[in-house]
């Protein structure tokens, strides 16, 4: 990779970046990847305001992520970023994150970007300026990584729904909501869906266990918008001895429009020991 620019930033873990339990918010980490992505952009000269200028911008398509270590509060996180391919309109970033000692990695992904004219909304081609800035070794007509759309099946028999508004928050300066935003409503919905099956937190604390995400993929399809009503469902699938996935779906209301599609892999954990545990089967009975 001697020849890929890779750019380095580093965050400090805020306190209100972290969640009830302590620590840094799941969300959080893909604003982290956000911002890094943007930096790195500019510091080849495609910055904001060049972006604005030529009347273009870029769209996260889908995001990819594992989770690997814990952060808190206090820390500090490293993300390194690079463009791993590229095709016509659209292109793969990657990133690793790491702990301050820049060994220790907390997490890695991609995201898939598209290129988009800003007023109109439309795929436009990348130049081949911008190709050579970001990967001088690229050569026209190489081709890069395949896409898959996400995996897995349809909703099933014991799927929960819940609903929600979008609010003047959630929305980042281009008036759609942020991407990172909907990783907090899946897991908004996910724990309501716990509650539901008779798994609120607090009986998971007496039990002394943890549903811990490892893995999160969200395939955006639309943009939602301010006061757009969500329906959001979830259901889950392919359980193994200690994990399952939780599947989600998100629609907007009004047109029935596809606004999102995403899973979250999960797996239980004893929280003293941090160990990984088989689901129990009272568990295994009242979801699954």
């Amino acid at each position: 990779m001697e020849n890929i620019p890779i750019y380095e930033k580093r965050f400090q873990v805020r306190h209100y970046e972290c969640d009830a339990r302590g620590l840094l918010s799941q969300a959080v980490f893909l604003r982290y990847m956000q911002e890094s992505a943007y930096e790195a952009s500019a510091s080849l000269g495609y910055g904001m305001l060049a972006y604005k200028e030529a009347d273009r911008s870029w769209y996260i398509r889908e995001t990819d992520i594992s989770f690997e270590q814990d952060v808190w509060y206090g820390e500090k996180v490293m993300v390194r970023t690079w463009v791993k391919d590229f095709h016509r309109v659209r292109s793969i970033r990657a990133y690793d994150l790491f702990a301050e000692d820049g060994k220790t990695r907390i997490a890695r992904a991609q995201s898939d970007w598209v290129f988009l004219e800003q007023s109109t909304g439309k795929p436009r081609s990348i130049p081949l300026e911008m190709i050579r800035a970001f990967r001088p070794d690229w050569t026209p007509g190489k081709i890069g990584e395949r896409r898959r759309s996400l995996p897995g099946p349809g909703p099933a028999k014991n799927s929960f729904r819940c609903t929600r508004h979008v609010e003047w928050r959630d929305l980042d300066p281009v008036q759609h909501v942020n991407n990172s935003i909907y990783l907090n409503y899946l897991e908004d919905c996910g724990l309501q869906a716990e509650r539901a099956a008779g798994w609120p937190l607090e009986r998971l604390e007496v039990e002394n266990l943890c549903i811990v995400s490892r893995r999160a993929q969200l395939e955006y399809k639309q943009s939602a918008r301010f006061g757009d009503e969500l329906e959001i469902e979830t259901w889950l699938s392919e359980p193994t001895y200690a994990s399952w996935n939780r599947f989600f779906r998100i629609i907007r209301a009004v047109d029935g429009a596809l606004i999102l599609q995403a899973y979250l892999h999960q797996s239980w954990m004893d929280q003293a020991r941090k160990e990984w545990v088989p689901i129990p089967e009272a568990a295994k009975r009242d979801f699954l």
